[in-house]
């Protein structure tokens, strides 16, 4: 603390922590007691901002316990002061907690999107090759992810600073997306019936059509042969 007035009410007060209040403290033996002399701030306006709230405010900020004042008066005048004397409530430790340390597992779709997330990451810039660019590096997060227990343990950290929990982890590594098996019939009916393709009736007719023109053709052609050879006889 910075001002003497503040750590000498500092002293004061903090002997009646577990009381949650002081006895009245007489302003003449307070004054005393925080080191003042009789002239020095003896006007109450003065004595007040430049002695009593600068402390009671340094207390506040910078000690473990918080201080309050009420004046005592006789008549309008201010005869001394009781001070009410808390500790300082503990601030809950919101910090993630990495230490568990055993193994864990994302999934495919986690680990696109924090691999992301962490290749954006500042505090990852050491982790990141000279040179690499961002998506490259977001790829090598993703291979990491998958990789080994110590590669993930180094980013488990990280990856509950960006909001991952860690309960949605898997506790086994994800089942590799199997390839469908084609199923080989032995049938031998069933083998021709799939490897011929059937001939639509569309098609049937169209055939038909071609050869029967075909069979005309060579009809008029025969035809046209014999009136030729009966003309030059």
């Amino acid at each position: 603390m910075n001002s003497r007035y503040s750590l000498r009410l500092y002293e004061l007060v903090v002997q009646y922590l577990k009381i949650g209040k002081t006895p009245i403290f007489e302003l003449k033996k307070f004054r005393f007691q925080l080191g003042l002399l009789p002239n020095e701030y003896d006007r109450m306006n003065n004595f007040k901002k430049k002695v009593l709230d600068l402390a009671v405010n340094e207390i506040n900020e910078k000690t473990n316990i918080t201080v309050s004042y009420e004046q005592k008066k006789q008549g309008k005048v201010i005869v001394g002061f009781i001070f009410t004397v808390n500790e300082k409530r503990k601030e809950k430790d919101v910090t993630p907690k990495t230490n568990d340390n055993s193994d864990y597992w994302l999934n495919d779709k986690q680990v696109n999107y924090f691999a992301s997330l962490l290749s954006k990451d500042p505090a990852l810039g050491n982790h990141c090759p000279v040179g690499m660019g961002e998506a490259q590096f977001a790829v090598r997060l993703a291979s990491e992810l998958k990789g080994t227990a110590k590669q993930r343990a180094f980013l488990k950290p990280y990856l509950v600073k960006h909001g991952f929990d860690m309960k949605s982890a898997l506790s086994q590594p994800p089942t590799p997306m199997q390839e469908p098996v084609a199923v080989v019939n032995d049938d031998r009916a069933s083998k021709i019936y799939k490897t011929v393709e059937p001939v639509s009736t569309a098609q049937n007719t169209a055939v038909d059509m071609v050869e029967k023109q075909k069979q005309a053709d060579k009809f008029l052609s025969n035809l046209e042969n014999i009136l030729k050879n009966k003309s030059e006889a």
